[in-house]
């Protein structure tokens, strides 16, 4: 692993909502009235707003875009909220077009300190974090292999590329081949949850 990046629940900034919990008393107050939209079934903003809805106990409409349009039409207020990777958020959070209302991984963003996680909002146990990593083919030795994390553990000692990581809404995340592992598997099965609820199927 070399970082993680976090998702984050956003609602256009003419919308009223300003927690986690206006948007769940809201949703079980009028079922089915709110649209989440997200970046087309099965991506990673589909998923997490789905385990986001099934965990908080709240049906919304999910409305599929292609890629970032999810994010262009809640800045167009076209929908009333999103669960997206936080890169594609973070220039109209900036501009206040978006407002920024909870991150979607255990821990708060530096760069967004006053932005709580869903989580410590009330929908315990909520965790669905990005990341990126690097492999190699199966049977790379393992020299390769060491020398391979030798750099990425030096990489991210690069203040430029710490606050590079920041301003797109992720941190280092350094980890040994086996920790990369476990953790694809811990995503595995918490996403295979997700896929439950959501319904999203291979097309």
């Amino acid at each position: 692993m070399i970082a993680r990046t976090e998702n984050i629940l956003v609602v256009p900034a003419a919308q009223p909502f300003k927690t986690v919990k206006d948007i769940v008393d809201y949703a079980k107050a009028n079922p089915g009235k709110l649209n989440m939209a997200n970046a087309g079934p099965g991506s990673q903003s589909h998923l997490a707003g789905a385990l986001f809805t099934h965990m908080a106990g709240i049906e919304v409409l999910h409305v599929p875009y292609k890629g970032a349009a999810n994010v262009t039409a809640l800045v167009a207020n076209q929908n009333e909220l999103t669960l997206t990777p936080m890169p594609a958020t973070t220039a109209h959070i900036s501009s206040g077009r978006l407002r920024g209302i909870a991150i979607g991984g255990l821990k708060r963003i530096a760069s967004m300190p006053d932005i709580p996680t869903i989580d410590e909002s009330g929908v315990k146990g909520y965790d669905t974090s990005g990341w990126a990593g690097f492999v190699a083919p199966k049977g790379t030795p393992d020299a390769v292999v060491k020398r391979l994390r030798d750099a990425v553990l030096a990489a991210v000692k690069d203040p430029a590329l710490v606050a590079a990581l920041d301003r797109a809404g992720a941190a280092p995340w350094t980890t040994t081949p086996d920790e990369m592992w476990d953790s694809v598997k811990k995503d595995l099965e918490r996403y295979a949850l997700a896929v439950k609820v959501s319904g999203a199927k291979v097309e």
